[in-house]
This record gives structure tokens, C-alpha cells and sequence, in this order.
């Protein structure tokens, strides 16, 4: 995991230090379904911060990681659905029979119900 990390940070520029690395490993312990994405989104959020050079420390890795558990921390208390579904799923159900059913006037060229 450690290469993999350092590979992904490599390939957008960053250079890690030897603390850095275990900080962002401990963040991504937190997502053992999602490492990726969790990866994906905190060096997504790194760009975002004006750094002064492309060799990370702690303190900005640690900076972005706390926003990042805040922001989470925060969607699943506001969440009136609950943890156990998820807030990031694609996938909407809809009942075919609660949409109104639309028609198309191709003289006027305008939907009608």
C-alpha cells in the first residue's frame, strides 16, 4: 500500500516524507471499501491548497486530512437516511407510476401531460 501511495502522489507532482506517509496511511485506514476514492479525494484537496512546494509535510497532509473527517463527520450526522445507506450511490429508484405521463405535439413542437 505504501508503494501504491507513493506512486499516485508521484504521478500528480508530490513528493512524500517518511511522517507524511504514515499520516495519509492512517487516513486511508479509515476506508478499507474505498482507498481510492479516499486517496483520489485527499490529494484532489492538496491541489486545492496553495502549497509552497511540492514536497509534503505533516502539517498540511494533517491539515486537509481533518477537513476531509470533518466534512464526512458532518454528512453523516446530517443524513436522514442513516450510515447504513449510502449517500454516494448512482442508483435512484423510481416508481413508473408516479411520473406523469408526457406527449409530444410535433405541430407546436412542445411536450404536453
Amino acid at each position: 500500500m505504501k508503494k501504491k501511495v507513493q506512486r499516485r502522489f508521484k504521478i500528480r507532482g508530490f513528493t512524500l516524507k517518511v511522517e507524511t506517509l504514515d499520516e495519509v496511511l492512517s487516513f486511508l485506514s479509515r476506508f478499507q471499501d474505498a482507498e481510492d476514492e479516499a486517496l483520489d479525494l485527499l490529494i484532489d484537496e492538496l491541489e486545492k491548497e496553495s502549497l509552497k512546494s511540492s514536497i509534503l509535510d505533516r502539517d498540511s497532509i494533517h491539515r486537509v486530512v481533518s477537513l476531509l473527517l470533518e466534512a464526512e463527520s458532518a454528512a453523516v450526522e446530517t443524513d436522514p437516511v442513516g450510515p447504513s445507506t449510502s449517500s454516494r450511490s448512482s442508483l435512484r429508484v423510481i416508481d413508473a407510476f408516479l411520473v406523469p405521463k408526457f406527449r409530444f405535439d410535433p405541430v407546436k413542437k412542445v411536450f404536453y401531460e
